[in-house]
């Protein structure tokens, strides 16, 4: 078929070639993953026994700890640029003057006088 080479391909033929491509570097390099963790697991069982499934455990915790502080870390940053920006725009309604604010509330309670007269 004449759709096998690149050049003939289409934008939208290329992009899915793009994506097809990405998910075939994920597989193998997750496949190979495995397979080298199912042969460092065998070899290791011979050395340690039952106990070599400690190193697989130490490193999922040690890398869970890893991810839990980044996050803390993270979500911490979020809060002190969220309470930042709170004084920053508290610090803009100040100094647009009282002034013009009191003009407003002044505005506010004539028509509420006037309502009510």
């Amino acid at each position: 078929r004449s759709r096998c080479f690149i050049r003939s391909l289409d934008e939208l033929d290329r992009a899915e070639a793009a994506v097809e491509l990405a998910k075939l570097r994920t597989f193998t390099v997750l496949g190979f993953s495995f397979l080298t963790g199912a042969a460092c697991g065998g070899w290791l069982s011979r050395w340690l026994g039952a106990s070599a499934l400690l190193l697989p455990a130490a490193v999922t915790a040690t890398m869970g700890v890893a991810y839990l502080l980044h996050q803390s870390g993270l979500w911490m940053r979020a809060t002190c640029q969220e309470q930042q920006d709170m004084t920053h725009m508290t610090s803009d309604f100040s100094t647009r003057g009282e002034e013009s604010v009191n003009d407003k509330m002044d505005g506010m309670e004539a028509g509420s006088k006037l309502a009510w007269a």
